[in-house]
Formats: structure tokens, sequence, C-alpha cells
């Protein structure tokens, strides 16, 4: 029992200092570079290091298409195996008529044992939108609720459905 005992703590030791020594900020770097690689235009203002995660602060992502993300606040929480991630103050532009959409906050998260598939929930003070981002087919969808303004022009990748306004596009 007792070298049972030694073997959970040396595992466990292990598994927390490759996570609290793990170059976080390089690998955001990394991540950055292989965006940009892609077409992606990337701006990252700020990057702090956390124990078991990262903070970016003020951030855009502008796609090749012109689409575009932004926001204020990004934090990375992980333990490897599953990560959890908060966006405060998302802004989304989206199509040729630059769909605007604004979130006070998003949370999302994804897990080792399906990593090709983000489950996300946003908020704002005008909208509600929760969906998933598939990494592998390469399609973000979500629904889309509360907000108003869109029932007149809804644009190709917006339907309107049961539970409000569904949105799906392949990149």
């Amino acid at each position: 029992m007792s070298l049972v005992k030694k073997g959970l703590i040396v595992l466990l030791t292990t598994w927390l200092a490759i996570i609290f020594f793990a170059p976080k900020r390089e690998i955001c770097y990394y991540l950055q570079n292989r965006l940009t690689q892609a077409g992606f235009t990337v701006s990252l203002e700020k990057i702090s290091e956390k124990p078991l995660g990262i903070e970016i602060g003020k951030a855009t992502i502008i796609f090749p298409d012109k689409n575009q993300f932004s926001f204020e606040n990004v934090t990375l929480w992980t333990l490897l195996f599953y990560t959890h991630f908060r966006i405060k103050e998302l802004k989304l532009s989206y199509g040729a008529s630059r769909l605007p959409l604004i979130l006070g906050e998003v949370k999302g998260y994804y897990a080792l044992w399906d990593p090709f598939e983000i489950l996300f929930k946003g908020t704002g003070a005008a909208a509600q939108i929760e969906g998933v981002l598939n990494l592998k087919e390469r399609v973000l969808s979500f629904h889309l609720k509360g907000e108003k303004r869109y029932l007149s022009t809804p644009g190709p990748h917006l339907k309107k459905d049961k539970e409000g306004w569904f949105f799906e596009d392949r990149y």
C-alpha cells in the first residue's frame, strides 16, 4: 500500500510540475505564428502566465475572409486533460453584413477525450449564444437568442429555428 501511495504522489507531483512549469507564453507565441502562416492576422497586446493557465489581454483575430473576433480579456485554465476558458467583452464581426455581436462573457471548455470539439456559452446585453466549434470538420455553429435586430436581415449564415436564430458556417 505504501508503494501505491508513493507512486501516486510522484505521479501527481510530476503532473502538477508539468502544468506549472510549462512554457505557456512560448506556446501562445507558437500558436500565433501558426495562425499567421495559415493566413490569419493575430494581434495580442498582453500575455501573462498563471500557475494553472494563461491570461491574454486585448487581442484581435482577423480571418483570411476578413471576419474578425476581438476581445478584452481571455483566461485559459488547464489540467492537461480538461481546459476551461473565459472570454470577456467578445466582439464578433462576421460576413459581408459585418454581423456585429457583442457579448459580455463567453465560457467554454474542451476535454482531452474530445479535443476537436469546443463547447461554449455566452451572454451579452442583448443576446445569448450557445454553440460548438468543431475543429476536425471546421464548422462553427451556435444558437443566437434574444437579439431582435437580426430579424429583418438574417444573412446567409443565420437561419430561424424554434430556439431563435441558428448560425452555422464552415471555415
